[in-house]
């Protein structure tokens, strides 16, 4: 008989503990905001800038360098922990995305301001495509290189790869249809969107049959994502339904009928704020050390 905390699940034969550094309440929320900010503001810049779309690109740009840059310094503590993070990229991944996100902001922005035309902004424009890229891939390569089972399989940084760039053709897409852009307009995003959730819905089913099966503590990890008060609610509730399968069949359904605007909207919202937000949610919160003997 088993019995479900919070932060414990225990058996009768072992004690697992969660992590509690990362997510959950207080502080320590704002390293998921750090995380949500960084991969959606690249994503959006990455699909918008591919796109000429300037809104978005210059909405991407805002969330990275306003949102993940205040997130990181909240959940420091103090403004002088930020800057000491960055000493130490050779050994630390939080130094290094601290430097991937810094170029990006600072590439990106040059981009946007040099004449067009000039080999110079051509420059710009691809190093701040490889940036944003690296800010986003950064988040998962961290999680990557810890001692939690969950957070080492291998689908990880690829998931915050293909979450982060639907989220931004979503994004890009809600903008599009506000902005009613001739030349660039709600439609050129949609496969990306609608694609990005259907390989996001078939990499977090591989993810979970690994993870339940590569070790004890990533498979009560999978427990607590699929049977935990808190993890049925935010994963089958806020991530899988709003999250990607409405988007799915929102576009599906306005492939055959016209759809109200408003639905449209919602279902870009949908998979870019709250579908990519509790994806990280999960993904911090159910981090679980194996146990010690």
């Amino acid at each position: 008989m088993a019995t479900r905390g919070p932060d414990t699940w225990t058996t009768n034969e072992q004690n697992f503990r969660f992590q509690r550094e990362w997510g959950g309440a207080g502080r320590r929320l704002f390293i998921v905001l750090a995380f949500y900010f960084g991969g959606v503001g690249a994503g959006t810049y990455i699909v918008s800038a591919l796109t000429d779309f300037l809104p978005g690109a210059l909405l991407g740009i805002g969330i990275v360098a306003i949102g993940k840059s205040a997130a990181h310094i909240l959940f420091l503590g103090r403004p002088a922990r930020f800057w000491r993070a960055v000493a130490r990229p050779q050994s630390s991944w939080i130094s290094r995305g601290i430097i991937f996100f810094t170029l990006f902001v600072l590439s990106a922005l040059a981009y946007l301001w040099v004449s067009p035309a000039t080999t110079l902004r051509a420059i710009l424009f691809w190093l701040s495509l490889v940036s944003a890229f690296l800010t986003i891939l950064y988040s998962g390569l961290l999680l990557n290189r810890t001692a939690i089972p969950l957070w080492r399989q291998s689908l990880v940084p690829v998931m915050f790869v293909v979450m982060s760039l639907a989220s931004g053709a979503n994004l890009s897409a809600f903008l599009g249809r506000l902005f009613a852009e001739e030349t660039v307009t709600a439609a050129s995003f949609d496969p990306l969107a609608f694609w990005g959730a259907i390989i996001m819905l078939a990499l977090i089913a591989i993810f979970l049959w690994n993870a339940y099966g590569a070790d004890p503590a990533s498979r009560h990890s999978v427990r607590w994502w699929l049977t935990s008060k808190e993890g049925v609610w935010c994963f089958y509730g806020m991530f899988l339904a709003v999250g990607l399968l409405f988007p799915i069949g929102a576009h599906l359904f306005g492939e055959i009928f016209p759809v109200p605007a408003v639905l449209l909207l919602s279902a870009y919202l949908g998979e870019a704020v709250l579908g990519a937000y509790v994806f990280r949610h999960l993904m911090l919160r159910g981090g679980v050390f194996r146990p010690i003997m």
